[in-house]
């Protein structure tokens, strides 16, 4: 199991440093979760605001163990409300898996097809020259796919299909075509192909996609609102572009989760004005222990009326003078600022840098919000489906985590030197 640490640090900066590399023995859920306990503990991370993670359901189990560990240890916001964050590679995966699950057969004799055409130069000429006769209109080759990486499959099927007139000419010009193929899953027939044209179709509709989404992370028990809560927090888009969204994706309940998303997002805001304000409590405490600081104009006017206003009002007043305005205010301040031009040179996080003093509760909340990955893996992997082999090159598993940990992390070293 690979852990990496995702944030913004205080100059806007998003960051991220693999933090550990090692097997697991045993994949259960708690024991995951205590592998993701004792890492943390290790590297004295006392704050843990999402957990990036796939939708086996060991990893449900390890991250409501962890949940329970941080919600004890007051170290996560919400209660954790917002601690899973399910990985949408995965979910893309599981996808593109269910998509072509019942057309396997199909799609193998379509793979035998492409992998025997290839597998000899003579034989792709001929194949070409078929090609040529019957006026495919494509100038795709015939490419074999890996049959773990699904888009990789997808590009194969894409191609073969419009040449399936070929194929079946092909079969005049070579008699061992039909022998050797019959040997293994066979030639492809009618019904074959027309199950492969329902696969390409599968593995790129619109319509199939958001029908998926919706089971995986349309509902509102199952998906995270981070992924709502991201949009609002970008200056260029807010609410109202949230709300056109939704309303494309989910017209039948797009109101429901507007409310939803409001809602929670005061909620969380409540919650990190409690968080910047008890800071603020402990930064004046330690400055009050200063002589030198002199009172301001407003600090001796508080004092002046001290034995009229009471306790209460005074402290209200201190409250008024350090966050400027009341809590919730400050949200929607933000909100009801005119949304930021869109341009390709607009930095998220320079914006967010440079008018976070203006609107610091909401900065903190956005650092947090910003900082967590959708996913687990890189963008070429999304359709991978390969199992994890014991041994890679002859190199033992259990010396291959210290060696992949020293190489990751010297190209996050490099990565970050360079940036300078």
């Amino acid at each position: 199991m690979v852990l990496t640490a995702h944030w913004i640090d205080d100059e806007w900066k998003l960051q991220k440093r693999i933090i550990n590399f090692f097997p697991i023995s045993a994949h259960r859920g708690e024991s995951i979760g205590q592998a993701l306990e004792k890492c943390l503990r290790d590297w004295g991370i006392e704050k843990v605001f999402a957990i990036t993670i796939d939708n086996a359901s060991s990893n449900n189990v390890a991250v409501d163990y962890l949940r329970k560990k941080l919600v004890h240890l007051k170290a996560c916001i919400a209660n954790g409300k917002y601690i899973h964050m399910r990985c949408v590679a995965h979910i893309i995966n599981k996808i593109v898996q269910e998509g072509v699950k019942d057309t396997s057969i199909s799609v193998n004799r379509v793979r035998g097809v492409v992998r025997y055409i290839r597998a000899s130069p003579s034989r792709l000429s001929k194949f070409n020259h078929r090609a040529e006769e019957e006026m495919v209109g494509t100038k795709a080759h015939l490419c074999l796919d890996v049959p773990t990486r699904w888009n990789s499959t997808y590009m194969m099927l894409n191609v073969a299909e419009k040449s399936e007139c070929v194929f079946e000419a092909y079969v005049h010009d070579d008699h061992n075509f039909f022998l050797d193929l019959s040997a293994g899953y066979g030639v492809p027939t009618c019904d074959d192909w027309e199950n492969v044209r329902r696969v390409t179709k599968v593995l790129e509709p619109f319509h199939e996609l958001t029908l998926k989404y919706k089971k995986y992370w349309g509902d509102s028990k199952v998906m995270n609102l981070l992924i709502y809560l991201a949009v609002i927090f970008d200056p260029r888009r807010k609410i109202n572009f949230l709300a056109f969204g939704v309303n494309l994706l989910f017209p039948t309940i797009a109101d429901d989760i507007i409310r939803m998303v409001n809602r929670e997002s005061y909620y969380l805001f409540d919650e990190y004005s409690t968080i910047v304000e008890g800071n603020h409590h402990m930064n004046v405490e330690v400055e009050s222990n200063f002589p030198t600081r002199a009172p301001s104009s407003s600090e001796n006017e508080i004092d002046k009326v001290k034995p009229k206003i009471g306790l209460v009002m005074q402290q209200y007043m201190k409250k008024k003078q350090r966050v400027g305005l009341e809590s919730k205010s400050e949200l929607d301040r933000y909100l009801g600022e005119d949304c930021e031009n869109n341009s390709d040179s607009f930095d998220l996080l320079l914006w967010w840098k440079v008018n976070g003093p203006r609107f610091p509760i909401v900065a903190q909340m956005a650092r947090d919000v910003l900082s967590v990955p959708i996913s687990t893996v890189a963008s070429k992997s999304v359709f991978c489906n390969a199992p994890t082999p014991e041994t890679v090159a002859g190199v033992e598993l259990e010396v291959l985590p210290n060696i992949i940990y020293q190489i990751k992390n010297f190209e996050s070293f490099v990565s970050t030197f360079t940036a300078f």
